[in-house]
């Protein structure tokens, strides 16, 4: 777990975290890496879900995180 300051979006976060690792694959399958990050203390409300090639295009349209937010890469 980490602590991130407020105003930190979501694509520094997972910097400071040392970026989503990606696990070697067979060059026979295709993986498809998603990033998701939930909101709220007892729902854990989806706010954001892209892929990570969707991800790296989108770099202006990070959401800012909140004290609470999960982020799971997988």
């Amino acid at each position: 777990f980490y602590t991130v300051s407020d105003g930190l979006d979501l694509g520094q976060a997972l910097a400071l975290a040392g970026g989503p690792t990606v696990a070697p694959q067979s060059t026979d399958v295709e993986q498809t890496i998603t990033v998701r990050l939930f909101r709220g203390q007892a729902s854990r409300d989806l706010i954001y879900e892209a892929t990570l090639d969707e991800f790296v295009r989108d770099a202006d349209g990070y959401p800012r995180m909140a004290e609470g937010d999960v982020i799971e890469v997988a």
